[in-house]
């Protein structure tokens, strides 16, 4: 008789935390934002840029750098939390000829 009490009370409790934190949790709202920046240092030859949203624990973007040997680096990503990470990264020369997207 006394495990089948102890065994009740425990239950209680755990349902009771468990009811708390999803009421905790109930009220958080994803964060929202936005940015995008550039760089174009003629003098450096320092050139880069990206954006990024991030809208219902979505985040989506962009960023791309030109490489050491000029070719230009663009790496689309998306990240959630079903899904996790995923990128697409493109290489460009300079002329324009695209050489190789890879997945990831």
């Amino acid at each position: 008789m006394k495990f089948e009490v102890v065994l009740f009370a425990i239950c209680v409790i755990y349902t009771e935390g468990s009811a708390l934190i999803a009421n905790k949790y109930d009220d958080y709202d994803e964060p929202k934002y936005a940015y995008d920046y550039s760089v174009n240092d003629i003098k450096t030859g320092d050139a880069k840029s990206q954006w990024e949203t991030n809208e219902n624990g979505i985040v989506k973007g962009e960023y791309s750098l030109v490489e050491p040997d000029g070719t230009l680096r663009i790496v689309e990503y998306e990240a959630d939390p079903y899904f996790g990470f995923r990128a697409i990264v493109k290489k460009t020369y300079p002329s324009g000829h695209q050489t190789l997207d890879h997945y990831g």
